[in-house]
C-alpha cells in the first residue's frame, strides 16, 4: 500500500536527506550519484534479506508474522551455537 511505501522511504531517507547537498558538494556529481546508487542498493539488499529471513523463520516457527524484535531474537536463537548465549540480551 502507499502507507508501506511512505514508511519505507521515511525510514530509508530520514533526516539524512538534508545532508545530501553537502555530500554532493564534497564528493562531486559523478561520485555522489555513484555513492547514492551503491548505498541505495545496499539498503534494498538488507531489507530484502531481512524480509526473506523473517519469512523463513515464520515458516520454521509456524507463525503468520513476526515483529522486527521477534525476528532478531529468533535469528539469534536458531543461528550459530556460539551466538545463542546472547539471545536473552536481544530485545
Amino acid at each position: 500500500t502507499s502507507d508501506t511505501l511512505f514508511h519505507l522511504l521515511k525510514g530509508s531517507l530520514g533526516t539524512g536527506i538534508l545532508a545530501m547537498p553537502q555530500a554532493f558538494m564534497n564528493a562531486g556529481y559523478v561520485l555522489g550519484f555513484i555513492g547514492t546508487f551503491v548505498i541505495g542498493f545496499l539498503c534494498t539488499y538488507c531489507i530484502r534479506l531481512l524480509i526473506k529471513s523473517e519469512y523463513e523463520l515464520c515458516k520454521r516457527r509456524r507463525v503468520p508474522s513476526m515483529t522486527y524484535e521477534a525476528t532478531a531474537k529468533a535469528a539469534v536463537l536458531e543461528g550459530p551455537k556460539w551466538l545463542r548465549p546472547i539471545a536473552p540480551a536481544v530485545p
